[in-house]
């Protein structure tokens, strides 16, 4: 199979990079007042195991930027098969009229840091902000991994591909 070059423009390059399966996750923190924020993310990807750092991108034009952006802990919830209505929940605007309060259904707790932690994910990383990056209409943001929860079980992961949610099967 040979891709055929084409210029590019952003339609192209996020078709392009719809072609790339990843996983589902959900970043949380807290805002300046201590509220919960989430948001479903899927540009994560682990940078370093000594000291264990991983980074995930956000919009500067998300609703929730400025709480990532000054947030000194975030966690990341890597959400499993059956979490998919979580990951829509967590991607919808941050609108009152259209989610009245996405944390009301929500089970989470806090660990040393405080960011919630959602219960029934795959695993979870508790981080500490690490560094900050421009990253064109993006940031990029660097955690060092304090904690990590793993879930006893062998369910798979929620993935998405070529803009809808797949699975392994």
């Amino acid at each position: 199979m040979t891709a055929t070059p084409l210029p590019i423009n952003p339609l192209m390059f996020r078709q392009a990079m719809g072609r790339f399966a990843t996983g589902i996750a959900v970043a949380t923190t807290l805002d300046h007042r201590g509220h919960p924020l989430g948001i479903t993310i899927n540009s994560l990807t682990s940078v370093s195991l000594s000291p264990p750092l991983i980074l995930f991108c956000i919009d500067r034009e998300a609703t929730a930027f400025p709480a990532f952006a000054d947030a000194e802990c975030f966690a990341i919830n890597i959400l499993a098969a059956d979490q998919q209505p979580l990951s829509v929940q967590f991607a919808l605007p941050l609108d009152a009229e259209i989610v009245p309060d996405r944390w009301d259904a929500v089970s989470w707790r806090q660990w040393a840091t405080g960011a919630p932690i959602l219960e029934g994910c795959l695993s979870t990383l508790e981080c500490r902000r690490h560094a900050l990056y421009d990253g064109g209409d993006h940031i990029i943001l660097v955690g060092e991994v304090i904690q990590v929860g793993l879930a006893a079980t062998d369910e798979s992961p929620l993935l998405y591909f070529q803009g809808g949610y797949r699975d392994l099967s």
